[in-house]
């Protein structure tokens, strides 16, 4: 894959899979059943992190991600949303503005020497 073209289906098949969870789940299976609970419910995709320390999924709606947190009792389940690279770029700037000169990106601390 190279950087600015887009992935084939097999491709991008390829890249959501966490090689991890086949040597974790038969270890854990409560954790793949989990991970096909977030399935059942809509995720697309549902995986694990590639440090094996969270499973999570992506839901299209608002809603469906509250649906799917129902399911779930006491788990600890967090919600979050995806920022564009506009989005995550503007947040950092914003977070970092009085300590950072803002013309450049990634943004370099004023007290870099």
């Amino acid at each position: 894959w190279e950087q600015g073209k887009s992935l084939s289906s097999s491709q991008a098949r390829t890249c959501n899979e966490n090689d991890f969870e086949r040597v974790v789940f038969p270890q854990h299976p409560q954790l793949d059943l989990t991970l096909k609970k977030l399935k059942k419910l809509g995720a697309a995709p549902a995986r694990m992190t590639g440090s094996g320390s969270a499973l999570f999924g992506f839901f299209r709606t608002a809603e469906e991600v509250r649906a799917a947190k129902s399911h779930f009792g006491s788990a600890r389940v967090y919600a979050a949303t995806t920022l564009s690279r506009r989005q995550y770029q503007t947040s950092w700037a914003k977070a970092l503005q009085e300590h950072t000169d803002l013309n450049q990106w990634p943004p370099r601390s004023r007290y870099a020497r």
